[in-house]
């Protein structure tokens, strides 16, 4: 169903999508390296998360729903491979280089671009690594959640490799085996602790330092870099036929977590960001909501149960799912904790999660919020009738990438506006 502001969305939309189309309006010196403060240049432009191939993304969505723009995504696709060339040891997860890459190029090959010799290379590449990341995940368990998670680890592979080959693709079914492993009992870790534990804290921020979550690790409940990815995928691999032994179980484990550690506050129903060790101990903890977003909390996680629940026929977790969504709708945008329109943490993720929930019980509410968003987006880029500056830039101007940036937040304005994505972007997001 479209949204009640198409126009205006499609027009914002437009307008970003104008100032992507030539690679030379993003403010840089791109013959001479791009200069990006703080970040890894190659990475910079080469990742699916701020890169390139995001932006190229963008392209292949508006050319697949009838617009021009084919030239574009291969100039954006091209840049990339140029800077992999020049990367000794390119990331391999879905948000770095190869998977990334491969995942931007398989949307290209479905707008009706020619990638079949490139995702054919990537592919073989990408083979070679995955049998040793799913061995490492297993033998270091629990260990780094990016070796399991959605931005670097085996969750968003194992999305792109269901994207590429469908259920029955032989390393998607080496993925799925070790989430399955790492949903159990992990023996090296403490207190019957999960694989998918995490020793380290979610981030290096201050806040951590001198910490439980620092000296022993946490459980990570996020859709972004926690077990709710792994929920996810596995869910979508059985709804698409992948059913391997034990892996109904997993699912039944790892949404077991969040009916476990369920927490309510005015609004209704939340989940902590993390489990502290302590607090898997006492089996509870008690936390303030945290941010609403795609990333971390509710909308993510419910549509990671909404997917397990279709998957297993669990309507009680559909329920659960519903009631955190609920809760969702309730909050004003100002107790969101969101203050930007990005996909990750911002509106336009929080918006586009809740599109999968209009059909619902609260069909009817989540609508208006989420028409509610989608008006926020449209104001803070003036309505789409101001110019406004898309930039790689750190002088206060947009990022331009799909996670974090402009690019990401026309593909929600754009699906918003059609009612639904014209490629399937939002794979990527672990909610398709």
């Amino acid at each position: 169903m479209r949204g009640k502001h198409h126009d205006a969305a499609r027009r914002v939309a437009d307008g970003i999508a104008d100032q992507l189309s030539d690679a030379r309006n993003l403010g840089l010196e791109i013959d001479r390296g791009p200069s990006v403060t703080g970040l890894d240049q190659n990475y910079a432009f080469s990742s699916l998360a701020s890169g390139f191939p995001g932006i190229s993304v963008l392209f292949s969505d508006r050319v697949k729903s009838g617009a021009e723009g084919a030239g574009v995504v291969h100039d954006y696709l091209s840049r990339s491979v140029n800077l992999l060339r020049q990367e000794p040891r390119p990331g391999i997860g879905l948000y770095s280089q190869i998977t990334g890459l491969a995942f931007a190029a398989a949307l290209a090959q479905q707008a009706g671009g020619s990638y079949r010799t490139a995702l054919s290379n990537l592919d073989a590449h990408l083979a070679l690594h995955v049998r040793a990341l799913c061995e490492r995940a297993v033998r270091d368990a629990p260990g780094a959640m990016d070796a399991y998670d959605v931005i670097d680890g085996l969750t968003g592979i194992g999305r792109y490799l269901l994207l590429r080959g469908g259920p029955e693709h032989p390393d998607l079914e080496n993925v799925v085996r070790t989430l399955i492993t790492l949903a159990g009992p992990s023996a090296a870790g403490p207190a019957d602790v999960p694989g998918l534990w995490a020793t380290s804290p979610p981030n290096q921020r201050p806040e951590f330092v001198g910490t439980e979550i620092m000296a022993t690790g946490h459980l990570n409940l996020g859709l972004g870099h926690g077990v709710a990815g792994p929920l996810a995928l596995l869910s979508l691999c059985l709804q698409q036929g992948t059913a391997l032994p034990g892996q109904s179980e997993a699912i039944e484990t790892l949404a077991s977590l969040y009916e476990k550690f369920a927490l309510e506050d005015t609004y209704g129903l939340y989940w902590p960001n993390t489990v502290s060790l302590s607090e898997w101990t006492k089996g509870r903890c008690d936390v303030a909501r945290a941010r609403t977003a795609w990333c971390y909390g509710s909308p993510g996680i419910p549509r990671a149960l909404q997917l397990a629940g279709s998957a297993m026929g669990r309507t009680d977790w559909s329920r659960m799912a519903e009631a955190s969504v609920s809760a969702v709708v309730d909050m004003p945008l100002g107790a969101m904790q969101a203050e930007h329109p990005s996909l990750c943490h911002g509106w336009a993720g929080i918006m586009h999660v809740l599109s999968f929930f209009t059909e619902g019980s609260e069909g009817s509410r989540v609508r208006t919020k989420v028409d509610t968003l989608a008006e926020a987006i449209i104001d803070y880029y003036g309505a789409g009738d101001t110019e406004f500056s898309v930039t790689f830039g750190d002088d206060g101007h947009e990022p331009a990438g799909f996670l974090e940036g402009a690019a990401g937040i026309a593909l929600a304005l754009y699906a918003y506006a059609a009612g639904e994505p014209a490629v399937p972007w939002d794979a990527a997001l672990l909610i398709r």
